[in-house]
């Protein structure tokens, strides 16, 4: 189901959708805890709604990549995540 919505916002050019998306595949590689897919989505998903210039919706991805690389450990790198999403 998911890919089948990012096959549809991205032919319809639609990076908010596409980055919030991928964002929620991102959510469930964490929960399956598969963290180098997540990781992988939520950077995807943050390029995307940075692109978009969806300044609000882009925290959600910075904030729970900080919490996955947390959980792994890279605490410098969480760090830097949490203090972009409050930029």
């Amino acid at each position: 189901m998911s890919e089948e919505a990012l096959v549809i916002f991205r032919r319809l050019d639609d990076l908010t959708n596409l980055g919030m998306s991928t964002f929620y595949i991102g959510r469930l590689h964490t929960l399956r805890s598969s963290f180098g897919c997540a990781v992988k989505c939520f950077q995807e998903a943050i390029r995307y709604l940075e692109d978009a210039g969806a300044a609000v919706e882009s925290v959600r991805p910075l904030v729970t990549l900080g919490e996955v690389r947390f959980i792994q450990c890279a605490y410098d790198e969480a760090l830097d995540y949490y203090e972009r999403s409050g930029e």
